[in-house]
């Protein structure tokens, strides 16, 4: 319901976070690694949704001489909705937190900004793209009037492109510990192949409903 943007909808009945944390904390007593990589797991669909949206939004707006205003605007959005979804969801998992994220120095708003900045972020064609959007959008704001726009969509990014930077940096470190403890209960790094896997599916998915419509 969070990531899904229902969350605020006044008709859509929420679920009871007190309760959540009650499951989350015998989930945790039953097996705390386990329910962590569920989680990640659907968090990691989430964002792959959203990368479709952006490689998409290259692919089929490739003449639009406003991609670059709309793909950075894409780009920052789908991150604040993963940041808010997370800081939303987060006092139900606090028994996730404290009794095993933090062994990996982690928090649950950290490891969503990671899967954000290894999904999107670092992906080669998106990088590619995002220094040749940036030097587009000041054409797009060549007087006064629209100065205010520019400034406020550059600092965005800018600012974004910095906490990109660091939590990469910062997850370094977690990523090892995560090793060793996938190590010892056996479990491998099966999410990466599937949700790659997941990806191509679903561009080439839409990609074969564009010519009849029909999907």
């Amino acid at each position: 319901m969070v990531l899904d943007g229902s969350w605020n909808d006044a008709s859509v009945k929420r679920p009871d976070l007190q309760t959540s944390k009650g499951r989350v904390h015998k989930l945790c007593w039953k097996d705390a690694h386990q329910l962590y990589q569920r989680l990640e797991a659907g968090v990691k669909e989430f964002v792959l949704g959203i990368k479709v949206d952006l490689i998409e939004l290259l692919q089929k707006q490739s003449k639009n001489p406003s991609l670059a205003q709309d793909f950075i605007q894409a780009l920052l959005s789908g991150y604040e909705k993963l940041c808010s979804a997370a800081r939303e969801v987060s006092p139900a998992l606090l028994s996730l937190e404290m009794e095993h994220l933090r062994r990996f120095s982690l928090t649950w708003e950290i490891l969503n900004k990671h899967l954000y900045q290894s999904i999107i972020y670092s992906d080669p064609l998106i990088q590619n793209n995002l220094p040749i959007f940036i030097s587009q959008l000041r054409s797009l704001y060549p007087d006064k009037e629209h100065e205010v726009r520019y400034t406020e969509l550059v600092r965005g990014y800018l600012d974004f492109d910095v906490e990109m930077e660091n939590i990469n940096e910062f997850w370094k470190n977690s990523e090892k510990l995560i090793q060793v403890e996938n190590a010892k209960k056996g479990f491998p790094d099966k999410f990466g192949n599937l949700f790659e896997f997941f990806f191509r599916s679903i561009i080439s998915s839409r990609r074969a409903c564009e010519p009849s419509r029909r999907c």
